[in-house]
């Protein structure tokens, strides 16, 4: 977990004693490098406080992939707190990790993760998102990151084309649609940041945080599928994405990117603003000019 000590004060500007809207009017000042400099914020914006944030009522999965070297637990840190279960030689991997304390190493087919059925991925057409690290060491032609399935003959799959060098959202059976990336590279034996984003019609893919492939249009809508969701592609399909994972989430109704952005710098955290019942402000004392009262704001 990213650990980060702040430092925050806070000013009046003018005269005005009366702070007619806590959340704009009463201004904070926080500091990342030990008081050396400050950025002015208004209370309610967290955004700088948590650079990280990214676990808010949208995420739907969020698995961290911690845990001792080999181990077989996977806790889904959304506010969904999913089952996850470990099937074959699916299992943590201390060595092979971007953040935190491990990452979850996927072998070869029969190795995966899975999630029972849950309407947090029944997408239909409105927005969502799925990104991870991956850190590919497999070569085969082409390999399944995600998938959701009802049965052998009705599946959506999120795939990288090794050969090709593409990558694709693909429905097979019924509804069956697909949207296609190609992509100059994707870097073996690397931790790479990836991103998949449906905005409306418009679909997206990022790596390291800068779009490839340009922006698909497709305005057909993911079936609900009843199976489980399955991290790698399970053994039937005989299609795994070989090597580890990190930080992986799917969010559900928000699309999180539609232009580059600045990959996380560490695990993702719960978003928090600044404002709520526990902030304690009473030490604070400000003073009218005239009066010298001093004024106790409960925040």
């Amino acid at each position: 977990k990213q650990k980060t000590a702040y430092e925050i004060g806070v000013r009046l500007v003018g005269s005005e004693m009366c702070i007619r809207d806590r959340n704009t009017d009463l201004k904070a000042y926080a500091s990342r490098d030990n008081g050396t400099t400050f950025t002015q914020m208004t209370l309610a914006d967290q955004g700088y406080l948590n650079p990280n944030s990214g676990i808010d009522g949208y995420t739907k999965l969020m698995l961290h992939c911690d845990g001792s070297n080999n181990g077989t637990t996977f806790t889904d840190s959304s506010f969904s707190a999913h089952t996850v279960t470990a099937s074959g030689n699916a299992v943590t991997d201390t060595t092979y990790k971007k953040f935190g304390t491990a990452g979850y190493k996927c072998p070869a087919t029969g190795d995966f993760l899975s999630i029972s059925d849950s309407e947090d991925w029944n997408f239909g057409s409105g927005d969502f998102t799925i990104d991870c690290w991956l850190y590919r060491t497999g070569t085969s032609a082409y390999q399944t990151i995600l998938e959701n399935k009802t049965d052998g003959s009705n599946y959506w799959q999120w795939r990288y084309f090794g050969g090709s060098g593409n990558f694709d959202f693909t429905v097979t059976g019924a509804g069956a649609f697909s949207v296609n990336w190609t992509v100059a590279a994707f870097a073996q034996d690397t931790w790479v940041h990836h991103q998949l984003v449906r905005n409306g019609n418009s679909w997206y893919m990022f790596q390291n945080g800068t779009q490839v492939g340009g922006t698909q249009t497709q305005a057909a809508a993911v079936p609900d599928m009843t199976g489980n969701l399955i991290l790698q592609g399970d053994s039937a399909l005989g299609q795994p994405f070989v090597g580890y994972m990190d930080e992986f989430r799917i969010s559900k109704g928000i699309a999180r990117n539609t232009s580059n952005f600045v990959v996380p710098s560490g695990e993702y955290v719960q978003s928090r603003r600044l404002l709520s019942g526990s902030v304690d402000l009473s030490l604070i004392h400000i003073y009218e000019p005239t009066r010298r009262t001093p004024i106790s704001y409960a925040v």
